[in-house]
């Protein structure tokens, strides 16, 4: 298989940090292969649309773990199912979501005119597929790989059950979606939780930490935590931009448009351009319920020190 879409890099002599060549259109994500004593786990390995398969079949892993039911994230598990004897480990909380279709649907684009749109690019571009056998994990739960012992942390807000992941002998941690990468953090559908993201991100920013690994951003070893306060300062410059907005008169409409996540919009193609634009418009309310309790600042007072890393 060699490196043609896929980089590996050795963490340590257990963990392995492996990164999809391309993550076009949000439709793949890093993700680890650990492995002692004869056992292999994999978590959120989706390489893309036709890596994952050939991946799994060469890896054979014995556990399968999804830390979140977003597509990028989420639909390489049915190609565990179909390709290894894994047993695969689904957030609790969003079981629902990857095993109901109608329910997915309806709480993510429920009611939108991109309905018919986001169902053909979720069932027919990104594959979404049903599952039908899977065990479920939540806060707290371990698993212990050999010596490696992975504590599952809750980190909601990005979406509902979203899982981090600590090993604690060796203090790398797995982020998962939390946002720390130079795009900031991501909170585009409604069950999504902006307040309860900022919560998890202050809770691993204070946790000890050596190496950080990320969905989307790489891996990191130095400047940890002025990491997690750049993330934060991306959220505080998206309110400011927001509140800003307000106080000129602008509508909606129009603060969205000059770009509260995606400020390239113009540039992207159908269908992408409207699910970004439909993304920016949720997270404009996510960002307005909050300026309405006093914005960031306010809610969390610690937040008043980010700035300076922005």
């Amino acid at each position: 298989m060699g490196n043609t879409f896929m980089k590996k890099t050795i963490v340590t002599d257990n963990i392995s940090y492996i990164e999809p060549v391309s993550m076009s259109n949000y439709q793949a994500c890093s993700g680890l292969v650990v492995t002692d004593k004869g056992t292999k786990l994999v978590i959120d390995t989706n390489l893309g649309r036709t890596e994952s398969k050939p991946f799994l079949a060469l890896e054979r892993p014995d556990i399968g773990i999804v830390s979140h039911y977003h597509l990028d994230h989420a639909v390489w598990s049915s190609e565990l199912m179909g390709t290894t004897d894994a047993e695969l480990f689904v957030p609790e909380i969003e079981a629902r979501y990857l095993s109901d279709f109608d329910f997915y649907l309806k709480r993510t684009i429920d009611g939108s005119p991109l309905t018919a749109l986001w169902k053909h690019f979720t069932l027919s571009v990104a594959g979404y597929k049903e599952l039908g056998h899977y065990s479920v994990y939540g806060e707290g739960h371990c698993f212990d790989i050999g010596r490696c012992r992975i504590e599952c942390i809750g980190t909601p807000g990005h979406s509902p059950g979203h899982m981090s992941f600590y090993f604690p002998f060796e203090r790398i941690l797995f982020t998962g979606d939390m946002g720390v990468d130079r795009f900031g953090p991501w909170y585009g559908w409604p069950d999504c939780d902006l307040v309860k993201m900022i919560d998890a991100m202050f809770r691993l920013r204070a946790m000890p930490v050596t190496t950080l690994l990320t969905s989307h951003g790489g891996l990191f070893t130095t400047g940890i935590v002025e990491r997690w306060d750049r993330a934060l300062g991306h959220l505080m410059d998206r309110e400011k931009r927001i509140v800003k907005g307000l106080e000129e008169g602008l509508e909606k409409e129009r603060i969205v448009a000059s770009g509260i996540f995606f400020k390239r919009m113009p540039v992207v193609d159908e269908p992408m351009r409207s699910f970004f634009r439909m993304w920016d418009e949720n997270m404009y309310d996510h960002h307005l319920a909050l300026i309405e309790r006093g914005g960031i600042a306010k809610v969390f007072s610690m937040s008043r020190r980010i700035c300076r890393y922005r």
